[in-house]
């Protein structure tokens, strides 16, 4: 199980400043398509650093320290994408007998610039599952799936309000294999990557959906995800708007050419309702 948990840890690469930019990132919609949950507020491999004019990125994008409560020293790192003030997506594999103690948001100067360690609780999907390999030697990604890999982070606190939130799609919402969509992540940005992963920047890519059905979007192509990209996004663009929408959160790759993102807008309805779970006992 430890051995499977390093290889789901998250993956993928980065791109430059000058792709946002150009008309290959066609939106996938208008604002008004979809869900925002914000209160009073406005990977990656072969790819490129996260800077200042990608700052949508930045904004949404958390880095998430889980630590085994039985063991401080046992720690792991994946990616998530803040969708509320206080709520964070992620994916369920990255609290395999670890619980979150940490999110960060970083900046152009500071890969954690802001941090809070105030965690109020955290849910996974009652439903995910994790499929074991036959054998943990000469282990390949067609050897283990994953199936409802996806989890909420609820803070105590609301975080500044100059984050900026993703929006959720709507409940059924079809995604083409066509546009380009971006993958954001505090992964590897090479299987030989030396650097320590909680030291990792924020990197992002662009890339192209291959398949995105049963609940799954699969991702093929040299720019992908690497370990420590598990749980951050596939963002879409948004026509007319510098808010992001995120489309997919990612389970699980090689760190080469191949990977598999649990698809958002079929937990939507799940999502809304431990949200309003949260709240409500906040209110209390």
């Amino acid at each position: 199980m430890k051995f499977l948990s390093l290889l789901l840890l998250g993956f993928f690469a980065v791109a430059p400043a000058s792709l946002l930019a150009t008309e290959q990132l066609a939106p996938i919609g208008s604002e008004s398509d979809f869900i925002e949950l914000t209160l009073a507020q406005d990977v990656i491999l072969n790819g490129n650093l996260v800077t200042g004019n990608q700052s949508s990125i930045q904004k949404a994008t958390a880095k998430i320290i889980s630590v085994n409560p039985y063991n401080s020293l046992d720690m792991s790192l994946c990616s998530g994408t803040l969708i509320a003030s206080d709520v964070i997506l992620t994916a369920a594999h990255c609290f395999l007998k670890r619980a979150p103690g940490r999110v960060s948001f970083s900046s152009d100067d500071n890969i954690d610039s802001i941090v809070s360690e105030n965690i109020a609780d955290f849910v996974v999907h009652p439903n995910f599952k994790l499929k074991k390999a036959k054998s943990l030697l000469g282990i390949k990604l067609n050897d283990m799936d994953t199936e409802n890999d996806i989890a909420l982070v609820f803070l105590k606190e609301k975080l500044p309000a100059f984050l900026t939130p993703a929006l959720l799609p709507p409940k059924g919402y079809s995604i083409h294999s066509s546009p380009l969509i971006i993958l954001a992540g505090f992964g590897k940005v090479s299987q030989s990557d030396s650097v320590s992963i909680f030291k990792k920047p924020l990197n992002f890519t662009l890339a192209k959906i291959s398949d995105a059905g049963n609940s799954k979007i699969k991702i093929t192509g040299k720019k992908n995800i690497c370990s420590g990209d598990s749980g951050g996004p596939i963002y879409g663009k948004v026509e007319r708007s510098s808010k992001l929408v995120v489309l997919g959160v990612h389970s699980f790759g090689n760190c080469s050419d191949s990977a598999q993102d649990t698809k958002v807008s079929d937990y939507t309805n799940w999502i809304l309702l431990e949200i309003e779970k949260f709240r409500s006992t906040q209110d209390i």
